[in-house]
């Protein structure tokens, strides 16, 4: 590993590790999902819930929605956006050909 790499992932990435989220991930538990009764680690990837500890994940306040489109075929357990919906109410996912609402509107009628 080069110094750069080396330097964020001792310094910066280490330093955000959380002591009750490494117990957590450690005991190796699964978590049913209140909503789905999924059995899962860390979150449902379905109902975009926090499984366990919620308190352990960091809540983010955006100064603006965020809409991210998925594409169909994209499983939401390996989308980015998954996690995104997670810290931040202010972030929601649509899959295609579903469009957020500021984007919908701009669609010209008939397609």
């Amino acid at each position: 590993r080069g110094e750069g790499t080396k330097y964020l992932t001792d310094k910066l990435l280490w330093g955000l590790m959380d002591e009750g989220f490494e117990k957590q991930a450690a005991s190796n538990n699964k978590f049913e999902c209140s909503s789905c009764g999924a059995q899962k680690r860390y979150y449902c990837e379905r109902c975009l819930h926090v499984l366990g500890d919620a308190s352990l994940v960091p809540r983010v306040n955006l100064p603006v929605s965020v809409g991210i489109v998925r594409h169909r075929s994209e499983p939401p357990s390996k989308s980015t956006a998954t996690y995104a919906c997670m810290v931040s109410d202010d972030v929601q996912t649509y899959t295609y050909p579903a469009l957020p609402p500021f984007l919908a509107d701009s669609q010209p009628k008939g397609e």
